[in-house]
């Protein structure tokens, strides 16, 4: 069960959530202000971006569509700066890092996030997503750029949808700016709109071609849509490619009721009632329906194929109302033979990993040292910090930014967390991290250096019955 601050988070929340949705429920559709739509409620906590690497992570806010409040924050962490950072910009500069015109510059992965809330609140800057996004671009070694999408009821389905897929062809614009920068004798390319619209630190550091979609609730479902909508596109986003998406605790919901969703009804965070009022907040009066192609995945005559999704970590917890029809639809995208690995959390509730009070749990931080993915591949970083003794695996810092696993149809079951990618094939991690059980499974160490050899080599005396290959992670390797 979760614990005590958890369930009095939980209490205080859901009094604010819903009187927060009771009263969007109640005021007039005719008195509701912001055309232009808003990206964050007033009473939502701010954390100010930072263009410098005071912390290890440097951040800036971009407006980018003249027509609507959509926004990005984007996190750059420091290791995508190779030289010193007193060459690369002054420290009197207000602007903060601004790279150096002419010179190559470390590329990483483009990690597009869509916060939670509901699609009613929440904010790309709020401190609690402002912290998550923080770790991600750490932890990972990659730019994230984190969505600030309009909210319900001010925007009505389908908004916040379109924004997320425009931003996606915000970065193939921004993508093919850079290297008609790079290749053409005037260094200022201009829009249709007339303005210089090249965005510095993704024109030095971005590697569109490994573009990975993150969306944390509601996010998640935004993200899922702009993962079809990029499948259906497909050349036309060149060369942005959408490699992989993450799906945490997605926000799905059907007109026929789940195991979970009747057993969980009254759950921690979110429950019943507040997602009821939150889909008639984001769904227009005339296209109500929990069948909507927007809730429920499973719906027949979605498009595209479900065999043309890109690979895709689905993550769910134990107290999660929704977390039944995830499952469902991670076990269709498995039937078709997609990369579906699914995650699934003891004792965490909704949104456990994200929310601002719960990000120090030793859940959430494992949860984000999980979250790694490789080029064309899903590669899932599994630390073994909570059921793993130090002196029998390695330091848990070294697992925690070198050892990542990939995994093809297996089931990983260990203390903290279980994950499944497969039916027929089967790893069992006991307690200790000692393994039980074993059945032609490859598994694939990505490492580095020296040290990481001789934990491998351990690994190995442990588990003689794999096929491995040691090789650089993606996020080790970059340019």
């Amino acid at each position: 069960m979760p614990n005590l601050i958890v369930k009095l988070y939980s209490v205080i929340f859901k009094y604010q959530q819903k009187h927060l949705l009771q009263s969007l429920i109640e005021t007039p559709e005719s008195t509701k202000p912001y055309p232009f739509g808003i990206t964050s409620r007033p009473s939502e906590s701010i954390a100010a971006s930072n263009p410098s690497f005071s912390d290890g992570v440097a951040t800036k806010d971009i407006h980018v569509d003249p027509f609507s409040s959509l926004s990005l924050r984007i996190f750059l962490p420091d290791t995508a700066v190779t030289s010193s950072l007193s060459s690369t910009y002054q420290i009197t500069n207000y602007g903060g890092y601004s790279p150096e015109a002419g010179k190559s510059h470390r590329k990483l992965p483009v990690m597009l996030q869509f916060h939670g809330g509901g699609f009613v609140s929440g904010s790309n800057d709020s401190v609690g997503n402002d912290a998550f996004c923080r770790r991600i671009a750490k932890l990972c070694d990659v730019i994230v750029v984190a969505v600030g999408y309009r909210l319900a009821p001010e925007t009505k389905y389908p908004g916040a949808f379109e924004d997320g897929f425009k931003v996606l062809n915000w970065l193939a614009k921004q993508a093919n700016l850079a290297v008609c920068g790079r290749v053409g004798a005037q260094s200022h390319i201009f829009d249709s709109f007339g303005a210089s619209m090249v965005e510095p630190w993704l024109a030095a550091h971005g590697d569109t071609s490994r573009c990975v979609l993150l969306g944390v609730s509601s996010g998640a479902n935004i993200a899922d849509y702009v993962a079809r909508e990029a499948v259906e596109a497909g050349k036309r986003l060149d060369p942005v490619k959408v490699v992989a998406q993450i799906l945490m605790f997605p926000f799905f919901i059907g007109s026929t009721p789940t195991h979970s969703e009747i057993k969980l009804s009254s759950s921690y965070f979110y429950d019943k009632t507040m997602c009821m009022l939150a889909w008639k907040l984001f769904l227009p009066k005339e296209e109500f329906n929990l069948d909507h192609p927007a809730a429920n995945p499973l719906i027949a005559g979605r498009q595209p194929p479900l065999k043309c999704m890109p690979p895709t970590l689905t993550v769910v917890a134990e107290h999660d109302f929704m977390r039944d029809r995830a499952i469902a639809y991670s076990e269709e995208l498995r039937k078709v033979n997609v990369d579906a690995p699914l995650l699934d959390y003891k004792d965490g509730v909704h949104e456990f990993a994200t929310l601002d009070v719960l990000l120090q749990t030793p859940q959430a931080r494992l949860l984000l040292s999980l979250l790694c993915l490789n080029g064309m591949q899903l590669l899932i970083s599994i630390i073994l910090f909570c059921c793993c003794p130090p002196n029998a695996i390695g330091s848990h810092r070294t697992f925690l930014n070198y050892l990542v696993l990939k995994t093809l149809r297996a089931s990983v079951f260990a203390s903290q967390f279980s994950l499944v990618c497969g039916h027929s094939r089967t790893v069992l991690l006991g307690e200790q991290g000692m393994i039980a059980n074993l059945m032609n499974s490859r598994v694939t160490l990505f490492g580095s250096y020296s040290r990481l050899h001789m934990r491998v080599q351990l690994l190995l005396r442990k588990l003689p019955a794999l096929k491995m290959q040691i090789l650089p992670c993606w996020c080790l390797a970059g340019n």
